[in-house]
């Protein structure tokens, strides 16, 4: 039998071929009891790792592709709340920016 390279599959058998979905669930769901996590699944995993990534910074575009979504709207939409940590940095760079500006006009009067 010929590994299957050609699926490219994250969790494959042994042949590199398909796996039932379900036997890849139980086994992150025992995998997360062992470990006494509670509410373990390959949902929540990819989910937490995405929020990471993107709370860490990491360019969106570089997200979605990671995920293998189409678009990076796609991910923007699911993941919006991840981006919310880039509010703070945000409203700082808007404030220095106001506070030199600002800066700048008292000087010349």
């Amino acid at each position: 039998m010929t590994y299957r390279l050609d699926l490219d599959l994250v969790f494959p058998d042994e042949a590199g071929d398909y796996r039932k979905p379900n036997s890849v669930t139980c086994t992150a769901c025992r995998i997360g009891v062992r470990a006494r996590f509670r509410g373990v699944s390959l949902h929540n995993l990819r989910h937490g790792h995405t929020s990471q990534l993107l709370a860490a910074g990491v360019p969106l575009p570089t997200v979605a592709d990671r995920l293998g979504h189409a678009t990076p709207d796609i991910t923007a939409k699911v993941y919006s709340h991840a981006l919310r940590a880039d509010a703070r940095p945000a409203a700082d760079a808007w404030e220095a920016a106001m506070r030199k500006s600002a800066l700048t006009l008292k000087t010349k009067q």
